[in-house]
């Protein structure tokens, strides 16, 4: 920041840092200064909206991942799929959180246990708990290590959106690793 303080990416960092950390106030401010920035960088809008979506503000995380979004070239891997994903389940749109995520494995993206996590969840939360009791499978067997009810709620700001998607991964049938 000290050497190019207009630099998106150099706020974007600092925003990073500050949320990481916890100061979200802060890190609410520079990454609304290095999307002012750097308006079509995708990587700067992928942090924004990240930080947007764990802060709860899923509506405005909804938009800066949304596809229509302009974004530079420069990286095939953006992660606004998955983000855009995360803010539709937590908005209620629980079909479009489906189809982000699956149009993100399509596109090659990596299939993870927070992967997993949020097509159970979606799939719970629209009643359609085959596939739900399905991903929850998966999820227990390939990784059988991960603790969601120690990273949800370690991950968002507030217990609520936690919650929400804790309580759709138990009614699908996942259990916390011993």
């Amino acid at each position: 920041v000290e050497r190019d303080p207009t630099s998106g990416w150099s706020q974007s960092a600092l925003a990073w840092a500050h949320f990481t950390s916890g100061a979200l106030e802060a890190a609410m401010r520079h990454s609304a200064l290095a999307e002012q920035l750097s308006p079509n960088d995708g990587n700067v809008l992928d942090f924004r909206a990240l930080i947007l979506v764990l802060a709860g503000e899923f509506n405005a995380a909804h938009d800066i991942s949304a596809a229509t979004r302009p974004r530079l070239l420069g990286s095939d891997r953006f992660a606004n799929q998955n983000i855009h994903a995360v803010a539709n389940f937590h908005l209620g749109r629980y079909d479009e959180a489906i189809a982000a995520l699956e149009k993100a494995m399509k596109n090659g993206q990596p299939v993870s246990a927070l992967t997993l996590v949020y097509l159970t969840a979606a799939h719970a939360a629209a009643e359609r708990l085959g596939p739900a009791r399905l991903y929850a499978s998966q999820l227990m067997e390939t990784a059988p290590d991960f603790h969601a009810e120690v990273a949800l709620p370690r991950l968002y700001h507030g217990p609520g959106a936690a919650e929400a998607v804790l309580s759709q991964l138990r009614r699908a049938g996942w259990q916390a690793p011993s």
